[in-house]
């Protein structure tokens, strides 16, 4: 979080029921998590684990630091990054520490253009 090019990844344009500028949790997921989980932030359940979470990434979404990206572009950038078999029963405890790890890393990866780079 204290990087200040560490982007979260938000939609360009609405798109199937998301609107412009929210976050795009799922793929964000799959971005922290190496291909393991897209569950990290959202998932079948609202739990006080993803809103805590989702806290720790909207606190970088109001400080502005956000890149918008379609869809499109989106799928293209995770497809740079290893798909494992997703673990069943993954412990939320691992999940929170992945989150972690990726936020306070110096090299955070996340889908988006660099900086003054046109998105058209």
């Amino acid at each position: 979080m204290q990087d200040p090019t560490s982007l979260v990844p938000v939609h360009a344009r609405d798109f199937r029921g998301y609107r412009a500028g929210s976050v795009m949790w799922s793929t964000l997921g799959l971005w922290i998590t190496d291909g393991i989980s897209s569950h990290v932030f959202v998932g079948g359940r609202n739990s006080e684990r993803h809103q805590m979470r989702q806290g720790m990434v909207q606190r970088l979404v109001d400080a502005g630091r956000v890149r918008p990206i379609t869809a499109k572009e989106g799928r293209a950038a995770l497809g740079d990054i290893p798909r494992h078999v997703r673990a069943r029963n993954r412990r939320p405890k691992e999940l929170d520490a992945q989150v972690r790890a990726w936020l306070a890393s110096p090299s955070v990866r996340s889908p988006h253009r660099p900086l003054g780079q046109s998105c058209d």
